[in-house]
Parts: C-alpha cells; sequence; structure tokens
C-alpha cells in the first residue's frame, strides 16, 4: 500500500522506471568519482 503514488499500476512502472533512470547514472558517477585513482583527476587539470 505503500507504493501506490497513482491508481493504475501502468503510472506506477513508469514512475519507477523513471526513477531508476535518473538515479542510477547520479549514483554510478559519484561511486566514479570515489573510487577513482587521484592521480588521473590530479593530471586533467
Amino acid at each position: 500500500e505503500w507504493f501506490t503514488f497513482y491508481e493504475t499500476p501502468q503510472l506506477n512502472l513508469l514512475t519507477v522506471f523513471f526513477g531508476v533512470f535518473f538515479l542510477v547514472p547520479g549514483i554510478i558517477s559519484a561511486l566514479k568519482n570515489v573510487f577513482s585513482p587521484r592521480h588521473y583527476s590530479n593530471n586533467s587539470k
């Protein structure tokens, strides 16, 4: 019951899809920044 944002399941699937579509690239870029070696970021200056 907590995840029924809309009355129709199609809109629920669209909400989940766009949520994942926008969150995953942000998480991946953040993880790349955290786990990337420091000398690579220093050479790009």
